[in-house]
Order: C-alpha cells, then sequence, then structure tokens
C-alpha cells in the first residue's frame, strides 16, 4: 500500500501508526499529562491540528487545555466513548459525539473565538476506539467529496462522514480479504485499512 510507504514529515506512517496504538494501548490516559500526551500526539505528530501550519508551541497549548477539559470530567467522557458501538452496525448517537466534542471547541493562543477541531478529535477518538469512530481529515473529505462549507455544524459533516465510510465499508467488504494481504499487517484493525484506501485515492 502507497500509505505504507509514505511519511510524514520525516517519519514513516506506519512509525507514526506503530507510536500511536502504543500510547493508546491502555485506553484513555488516567492523569492529565498521559492524556495531554495522546492529545498532542494526535494533533502535531499525526497531524489533526491544521497540518503543521500552526507551530508546535500554541499546538502544545492547546492540547493542554483540551487535555484539561477531557481530565475535569475524565469518567463521564470514558463513559460516553465506551458507549460508541461498531460503526458496521450503526453510526455513534448524535448527542454522544455532540459531547464528545466539547473540549476540542478551542481558540488558538492570543485569539478569543474558539474553532471547532473535527480532524484533532476524530484522530483522538479513533486510537481510542477505532471500531466506533472513523477519521475525518482532508484525505476522507476529498475522497468522498465532503467540504466543511457544505454543513452548517462540524457534528452534520461528521454524521457525513461516518454515513458514508459506513456505506462504503459495507459495499466493499470483499475487498477486505486482497486489503489484509497487501497490507501485510501494518493495520491492527480494519477501519485503518480502509483509512489507507481514503488515503491512496487522494
Amino acid at each position: 500500500m502507497q500509505y505504507n510507504l509514505e511519511n510524514y514529515f520525516g517519519e514513516k506512517n506506519i512509525e507514526l501508526d506503530r507510536r500511536g496504538r502504543e500510547l493508546f494501548s491502555g485506553g484513555l490516559g488516567c492523569t492529565h499529562s498521559e492524556i495531554r500526551d495522546q492529545i498532542n500526539f494526535t494533533g502535531w505528530d499525526y497531524g489533526g491540528a491544521s497540518n503543521r501550519r500552526t507551530h508546535r508551541q500554541r499546538v502544545a497549548e492547546v492540547a493542554d487545555s483540551i487535555a484539561w477539559d477531557i481530565f475535569s470530567t475524565r469518567d463521564r467522557y470514558f463513559a460516553l466513548l465506551e458507549s460508541a458501538g461498531c460503526l458496521l452496525y450503526a453510526p455513534c448517537a448524535r448527542d454522544v459525539i455532540d459531547e464528545l466534542l466539547g473540549p476540542f471547541i478551542k481558540p488558538w493562543p492570543g485569539e478569543t473565538i474558539g474553532q471547532i477541531r473535527l480532524a484533532w478529535a476524530t484522530k483522538f477518538w479513533h486510537f481510542l476506539k477505532p471500531d466506533a469512530f472513523a477519521i475525518a481529515d482532508r484525505h476522507v473529505g476529498d475522497f468522498f467529496q465532503i467540504r466543511e462549507s457544505d454543513h452548517d455544524r462540524p457534528i452534520d459533516e461528521y454524521y457525513a462522514v461516518l454515513n458514508r465510510v459506513r456505506e462504503f465499508m459495507l459495499s466493499h467488504e470483499d475487498w477486505l480479504p486482497r486489503l489484509r494481504e497487501v497490507d501485510q499487517g501494518q493495520a491492527s484493525y480494519d477501519t485503518k485499512l480502509w483509512d489507507k484506501v481514503f488515503y491512496m485515492a487522494r
């Protein structure tokens, strides 16, 4: 797969995936610093925060603020994540996604108006519960021709992504054996295989 051969800012994609799986292997962090590390990884290393067009220190500051919000209600946030079922059966409930997205509504340092960081949030959720949460980034948006400007709210955009990803997975299930063979075990879950398909079609 082309995804497996390419790099993101000098680090191989498959190495980034490996580091992410290791960082999230114990689930949602139990301390503020653990959650901050997970948020910072998905924002900076994994490209959730504007594809590194923003200074690393600004990303770190926003990551710290997001982490505090999640840590302050960790039990509730964990319960919401756990309530999300497998995407193949049905998308996660809208009210659950809306609440999970709350901590990711943040302004950059020095600004006052919060921006909703959908790609960052979905990459974070994806590592925590990959069978429930598809990544919504520019590659997926381009693949399905889903544009932020076509939706009134980010949750509407994400629901469009979830539904289109689900429909695609269900209608192309016969691709899975070949995808697994070509991937050679690099992806530890099938939803990542589909994400690689969307990436390659960019």
